[in-house]
């Protein structure tokens, strides 16, 4: 008889990982595969994953570990630095427009914004193309947003 079971866990110190279930007669022999899902960012000095990190050269923006990879944002709010340059790409490059359009965030924050997506452009392109991707035909721009 054979069976299976599947679980998630979190590998924990020393590359530990604990598989509960008691559906499993006790005894019997299984075969254990782990498989990671996402790699796991680089730990600080305490071992704890670090939910942001700042990026050299900038106040107003940093790098948070969104599944498995770092990403900017723009510090003290939830939003991505590619959320601000899809906006500032369908305005046109309009700087002006976009500080209009993002009332709630300093001069500063949106320079620092773009000058990071000048930096990361790489980063920021890709999330560009993947958000593209993943936006409905009817509801997305006929051309996919280029950046830098």
């Amino acid at each position: 008889m054979q069976r299976e079971v599947r679980q998630q866990a979190v590998v924990g110190p020393g590359g530990r990982i604990e598989v509960v279930a008691p559906e499993l007669p006790e005894g019997a022999e299984a075969e254990v595969v782990v498989r990671l899902i996402a790699a796991a960012p680089p730990a600080n000095g305490s071992g704890s994953r670090p939910p942001e990190r700042p990026v050299d050269g900038f106040t107003e923006v940093v790098q948070w570990y969104h599944h498995d990879e770092w990403r900017g944002k723009v510090r003290g709010t939830g939003l991505e630095v590619w959320e601000v340059i899809d906006q500032y790409l369908a305005l046109g490059r309009d700087f002006g427009a976009l500080l209009l359009g993002f009332p709630h965030l300093s001069l500063d924050q949106l320079r620092a914004a773009v000058a990071y997506a000048g930096i990361y452009s790489d980063e920021i392109a890709g999330m560009l193309q993947r958000q593209y991707r993943a936006t409905p035909a009817g509801v997305r721009p006929v051309a996919s947003p280029q950046w830098p």
